[in-house]
């Protein structure tokens, strides 16, 4: 009993289940759609092996399933270059035009290369199941070099990343990677270089089956490491990613780990020229005395709130309120902190302008000569111009934190006070018409006002 078509359709059932499950576990990340679309490329090749291993399976059947079929062959190594970019974090070349044109160009070519008949010249039934050829005996070579031109540049990265990246947990992700693409690149190698030459029908049928490991290691690293789902440290490195606030990690040393996008803009420097310096570089000179310096940081708990400044690259002083937080490990030792600061400039100078505005305001109130006061909630005195202790006779400190009710008669203080809670509780004007005010000397005055 032939069992191949029955073993080439559980791994078509495996491939389907596993795109369907990455994709579940989030749907809006490129990443998780990218690697869906290269693991339903082994999809297809897997049932295409199905119908050509299947019993009673027509020339024709066997013909349009190898068409079909070669969507996934011919886009399976574009994807997972991708794929392998996106992982990689290489955002301007995902971005870039020339990179989606090559991600789609060979494919095309491929594509119309074969339904074109140049590519697979014909299937013939071996005895045990059909089998297709190449219409040369080059097209072969050449369908493995074109899936070269992908695959390279993918291994490039992966071991780039490697060697870059300080994530262990990336760095081990990575590492499983790059396994799972030399071996499935060797997969596709091997059957069309060694395998369909030399005849070797079963093990090259194996070899369909043998991207059941790519896919084994993308679930490994989804189950252990939190690959393609969203995790909390994926969540908090976004969030850091876009705070206003600037924020850097340094470790044990006093080093800087990481900065964000914020602290990399507000003061000038390259995405990675912090990496590894003194936190003390960024504190504004003069000297490090009057800068709390990374050690008098790890000294404390925390810093909430202090005002320093810190130095841009052009070597400016930027005035910022930094609040630090002390990192401990299991043992309660410290291993690093976290220093938030914030670009006080705009403050500054909203309060400068603020300030600006309120002095001319008070120049104009003082310059009236009509009487003006302000009074709380409790009828004291906040402000009042000099019009106001003209009027009244006393000195100015006299008349400093007194209450209204000191310059009036009793009855018209219960009217005045009505008044004023009525306005503000309504925010509406009142005018107050013939009232009665007493001067320092016991001299009555009669007063409108609103």
């Amino acid at each position: 009993m032939n069992l191949w078509p029955f073993v080439h359709f559980f791994a078509f059932i495996s491939y389907v289940a596993t795109a369907v499950f990455v994709l579940w576990k989030n749907p809006r990340f490129a990443v998780n759609r990218v690697c869906a679309a290269t693991i339903l490329c082994f999809a297809l090749w897997s049932l295409q092996m199905t119908v050509l291993s299947a019993p009673g399976t027509s020339h024709l059947t066997a013909l349009f399933f190898v068409h079909l079929a070669s969507l996934g062959w011919l886009c399976f190594t574009p994807f997972l270059l991708y794929f392998v970019a996106i992982l990689t974090q290489r955002k301007k070349l995902v971005k870039s035009l020339a990179f989606r044109v090559f991600i789609v160009l060979g494919p095309a070519l491929g594509l119309a290369t074969q339904f074109s008949g140049l590519l697979v010249a014909d299937v013939f039934y071996t005895g045990q199941r059909w089998a297709f050829v190449w219409s040369s005996s080059f097209m072969g070579i050449i369908f493995v070099l074109g899936c070269a031109l992908y695959v390279g540049p993918a291994i490039f990265f992966l071991v780039d990343f490697l060697k870059k990246t300080p994530n262990i947990i990336r760095r081990k992700r990575a590492r499983i990677m790059l396994f799972a693409v030399i071996a499935s690149s060797s997969i596709v190698a091997f059957s069309n270089l060694v395998f369909w030459p030399l005849g070797m029908a079963t093990v090259e049928s194996m070899t369909s089956l043998m991207g059941v490991v790519w896919v084994f290691f993308i679930a490994y690293a989804v189950a252990r490491y939190h690959f393609l789902a969203v995790s909390p440290a994926m969540a908090a490195q976004n969030i850091l990613a876009t705070m206003a606030d600037m924020v850097i990690l340094c470790d044990s040393e006093g080093r800087i780990v990481t900065t964000n996008r914020a602290c990399i803009n507000t003061l000038g420097y390259g995405q990675d020229a912090l990496k590894g310096k003194p936190v003390d570089i960024l504190f504004f000179d003069p000297p490090l005395s009057q800068s709390p310096s990374f050690c008098s940081i790890l000294c404390q708990d925390n810093v909430t709130n202090l005002s320093t400044e810190f130095s841009t690259r052009s070597k400016q002083a930027l005035p910022v309120l930094l609040t630090s937080s002390l990192l401990t490990d299991e043992g309660g030792q410290p291993v690093g902190a976290v220093l938030v600061a914030r670009d006080m400039r705009v403050l500054r100078q909203a309060k400068k302008a603020l300030f600006a505005s309120e002095q001319k305001y008070r120049q104009i109130l003082e310059s009236m000569d009509e009487c003006y006061f302000e009074v709380d909630l409790a009828g004291t005195l906040t402000f009042f111009n000099d019009a106001v202790v003209k009027l009244l006779g006393y000195r100015r400190q006299e008349m400093e934190n007194s209450n209204f009710k000191s310059f009036t008669k009793p009855n018209e203080a219960r009217l005045l006070f009505r008044t004023f809670h009525q306005v503000y509780k309504t925010g509406e004007p009142r005018r107050l018409t013939d009232y009665t005010v007493i001067t320092k000397n016991g001299e009555e005055r009669r007063l409108e006002s609103s």
